[in-house]
């Protein structure tokens, strides 16, 4: 019996001790974590990334640019998790700034907003968006560069409020057909842990391996610029929330779904493949993202004859899905355009200029 108590006694004092430690590794953490905070936000805010407006008692950040005066106001909706949209996506907008506005604003929970415990449903998202807009003072209408799950936000906009968009340009967006959902979205208890321990800076330690990167092209000091941004906003609350509420936000906006006069864009990357060429491109794009990280490529092209079998089913499946997805709900859209860019479904990443210029193309119709 002395033997059990003084085993058990050992055991607690061994938790004591582990729990003791974990508490004093997550203070110092938060203590890093907060000053980096600093730092990052105020290099950010010297670049102009940074600035704020207030909507629902949440600080959400903005950064916004180009001419003022010019013709088309452009608002940026970012894809589900991508906190750096704001940065990357100038690759594309920029060309497009002497003769435009370009705002892109960073909804709850993302880069340096404000996280949010309340449910983001579509609804919620595309009002403060709106709203947001409006405290920044720039009236529309306006033309919406969405990427992917931004795409249904903004289809629900442009059918909700037609009088408030110029134009959409879906850029690889989700499509929205009866078949089409998002997989893998159930949401678990460790994916509101993994949210609580972000707002300790936990996510730094495991940053390399969770975010792809930046292609090589991309310099200093956004490739910092980046990073900070999903650091910030790894795994918040809001996007928690967004992400369990993806299907149902999608069959919300399914079932309201109409035809508008709103010239439309569809720019089409991961099914728009056709050739040989258009899949070793990409994949030389992916396995150089990874090499970069000093991971291991992610497929091997040097088998010609693999690579040709998986090419031609990638070009099949794509195929399949255009027909059966993509063109189904650009029929629904009605006045809507199609370009297809073969690539990455980060396509204003992987081909910023061939974006730009069918934004370009784009624009030139709406005059």
């Amino acid at each position: 019996m002395k033997i059990v108590k003084k085993t058990l006694k050992i055991i607690g004092i061994i938790l004591l001790c582990i729990l003791t430690l974990a508490v004093v590794f997550t203070i110092v953490m938060s203590i890093i974590n907060t000053v980096n905070t600093s730092r990052e936000k105020g290099e950010l805010a010297d670049a102009g990334y940074i600035n704020t407006v207030t909507v629902n008692g949440k600080a959400l950040n903005y950064n916004a640019y180009g001419n003022a005066d010019g013709e088309h106001v452009i608002v940026t909706i970012s894809g589900l998790g991508i906190n750096d949209y704001g940065i990357m996506s100038h690759y594309v907008t920029d060309s497009l700034s002497d003769n435009n506005y370009i705002i892109n604003i960073d909804r709850e929970g993302y880069g340096f907003s404000d996280d949010s415990f309340e449910e983001q449903t579509v609804e919620h998202i595309v009002n403060t968006y709106r709203t947001a807009l409006k405290e920044i003072g720039v009236d529309g209408p306006y033309v919406l560069l969405p990427h992917s799950i931004g795409g249904v936000y903004a289809t629900y906009w442009e059918c909700t409020y037609p009088e408030e968009i110029e134009g959409v340009v879906f850029l690889d967006t989700s499509e929205i057909t009866e078949n089409a959902v998002f997989e893998d979205m159930d949401i678990t208890w460790s994916d509101y842990i993994v949210a609580g321990l972000s707002k300790t800076g936990m996510q730094r330690l495991a940053y390399d391996s969770l975010y792809m990167g930046s292609p090589a092209w991309v310099e200093e000091p956004e490739l910092s610029y980046t990073k900070y941004l999903n650091i910030h906003s790894g795994g918040s609350f809001a996007s928690v929330s967004e992400t369990k509420l993806a299907n149902e936000n999608l069959k919300t906006v399914f079932n309201m779904l109409k035809k508008t006069e709103i010239p439309k864009l569809m720019i089409n990357a991961s099914s728009a493949f056709q050739t040989e060429k258009d899949f070793v491109d990409y994949i030389k794009y992916a396995n150089a993202l990874l090499v970069a990280q000093g991971k291991e490529e992610y497929f091997d092209l040097s088998d010609k004859a693999k690579t040709k079998e998986v090419a031609q089913r990638h070009i099949d499946n794509g195929n399949k899905w255009r027909e059966e997805n993509t063109m189904p709900y650009i029929e629904s859209l009605g006045n809507c355009q199609y370009v297809g860019i073969p690539g990455d479904h980060l396509i204003y990443q992987q081909k910023p200029k061939e974006v730009a210029k069918a934004v370009k193309n784009f624009l030139e119709t709406l005059k």
